[in-house]
């Protein structure tokens, strides 16, 4: 996919829509990305050393591990230049806010909103069909 090198990438798909009673198709664009790279794959990239690629992995896991920790807490975590992880709950819906009781509150999702940098360095981006 040397071609599509910096460049975001859509893809486009349709959908039936009722419009006035009448069935109609739409059509709009969906991000593709072709792959994920992984935390090795974006060290190799940076032309990391072997010797400082473990000690970049280590910290990487012991920063997982420490974002788990302060999710499971109940903190939010900014990374500086990433984002900032939250996690959102819900629950069943009942008839008396007393019976919204910790064990009917379960966890969402993991929400990540990026970094105004990171958000800013993306709105700029060219985009080619694939």
């Amino acid at each position: 996919m040397d071609k599509y090198v910096g460049n975001r990438m859509y893809r486009v798909k349709g959908q039936v829509f009722k419009e006035n009673g009448v069935l109609k198709k739409k059509y709009y664009a969906m991000s593709y990305e072709p792959e994920t790279l992984h935390v090795a794959q974006l060290l190799d990239r940076l032309g990391v050393s072997t010797t400082r690629r473990v000690d970049i992995l280590y910290g990487w896991n012991c920063m997982v591990a420490a974002i788990q920790e302060a999710l499971e807490r109940g903190y939010a975590v900014s990374m500086d230049g990433l984002g900032r992880l939250s996690v959102s709950c819900s629950s069943s819906p009942v008839d008396s806010a007393s019976d919204v009781t910790p064990s009917a509150v379960r966890v969402k999702r993991i929400v990540f909103k990026a970094d105004k940098r990171l958000r800013e360095g993306l709105l700029h981006a060219k985009y080619v069909k694939v």
